[in-house]
């Protein structure tokens, strides 16, 4: 699946990102959303206490307690998941629950509305007070940032964030009281694209990818439910890669 993915990128590279809507899942107030493809399978956090493990068809796997009171993000890796209440404090869990360690209050990771771990280290982390994306280094400290309120269009409410592995593209999702659009930027944090949502459903607030498949999820806050598509990113003719861990494909 993933040779076949690679080979549309190079026979039909996009000029700008393309997404064509599959399906939609109800029910689920997706608010952060993480693809895991060593669970093959896609997190989902409601801002409740705890997380919902979807399939990548949408059927319910499994719930997770955290010990949050309630996830305002979530982000996953091969040692475990990342999850944070929005306002500085961060947990590690393992797959089923077990915490083995916390993450110690920083300014540069308060106002936190959507994680993702980098493959190459750090993390991707925007905050939607602030209209601010950043690329952080394993110690916290900032390689670089995306204010929104700089951006044409502006990019005023970012919620959700994630990255495209066959470019390094990094997606983030601008909600209702913004654009209630998809921001795609190359790796350097250049905007690309701006994508549209609201054909598909109310107040976007997440974004995750499911590289293997060729797929994005969208979850939807006040429109309560997350939305398939079908994706090309934007090639810029300076893609950067980055390792998408396991090949995990729908059978």
């Amino acid at each position: 699946m993933r040779a076949l993915i690679a080979l549309l990128l190079t026979a039909a590279p996009a000029s700008a990102m393309e997404i064509w809507h599959r399906e939609s899942w109800p029910g689920y107030r997706g608010v952060s959303l993480a693809f895991d493809p060593w669970s093959c399978g896609l997190w989902v956090a409601t801002e409740g206490p705890e997380l919902i493990l979807l399939s990548p068809a949408g059927e319910e796997l499994r719930r997770l307690e955290t010990p949050l009171r309630g996830v305002r993000a979530v982000a996953a890796d091969a040692e475990g998941l990342l999850v944070t209440d929005g306002l500085g404090s961060f947990f590690r869990l393992g797959r089923r629950g077990e915490d083995f360690g916390d993450w110690s209050r920083q300014e540069s990771q308060r106002d936190v509305e959507g994680l993702h771990v980098h493959p190459e280290g750090g993390l991707l982390v925007v905050g939607d007070d602030a209209a601010l994306v950043q690329r952080l280094d394993a110690e916290g400290r900032e390689v670089f940032r995306i204010e929104g309120y700089g951006l044409d269009p502006p990019m005023p409410e970012p919620q959700g964030i994630g990255l495209e592995p066959n470019t390094g593209n990094i997606l983030a999702v601008d909600d209702n009281e913004g654009l209630n659009a998809l921001f795609e930027f190359d790796p350097e944090g250049t905007l690309l694209s701006v994508t549209p949502l609201s054909e598909w459903g109310y107040d976007a607030e997440a974004v995750a990818v499911h590289a293997q498949t060729g797929q994005i999820y969208i979850g939807y806050d006040g429109g309560v439910s997350i939305a398939v598509f079908d994706y090309l990113p934007t090639r810029t003719g300076a893609d950067r890669p980055v390792e998408p861990g396991p090949d995990c494909a729908i059978s």
